[in-house]
């Protein structure tokens, strides 16, 4: 498992285990494969609002040089049921390994919520809208 956080250009913050797809030669990436992502929030958020019977959200808190923070986690994108995402490199602005308490939050939702069966890897078939076979 590689658990990274990840900074979108909307300002997006996600913690995923994250995979690449990359060229023959290993240099260019295509693409982000995310599992389970996961929004971050921070008490105070604008956009912070609960659907009701949104058991994926979780509370933490932090604390960030002597400062507490609230932090919660929300599944990314909020109405799907898959757990890879593929998220083009063009809309990722940095990504880097999180904090060890952000590591065990996301790890704890895992392990609480995440699929009970391994999954393999993900095609695209011309009946799914596309003709190119990915591998995961």
């Amino acid at each position: 498992m590689s658990i990274k956080l990840l900074l979108l250009k909307n300002g997006d913050e996600l913690v995923s285990d994250v995979k690449s797809v990359k060229d023959e030669d290993g240099k260019k990436v295509y693409s982000y494969i995310l599992t389970n992502p996961m929004k971050l929030e921070t008490e105070g958020d604008d956009d912070d609002f609960l659907l009701e019977g949104d058991e994926d959200y979780q509370v933490a808190r932090v604390n960030e040089y002597e400062e507490e923070l609230t932090l919660s986690m929300t599944r990314w994108p909020r109405f799907t049921e898959q757990d890879k995402i593929y998220l083009s490199p063009e809309w990722v602005v940095t990504l880097v390994d999180p904090i060890s308490q952000l590591a065990e939050m996301y790890k704890n939702y895992e392990k609480n919520h995440g699929n009970e069966e391994e999954s393999g890897p993900v095609h695209l078939t011309e009946e799914s809208g596309s003709g190119t076979d990915l591998q995961g």
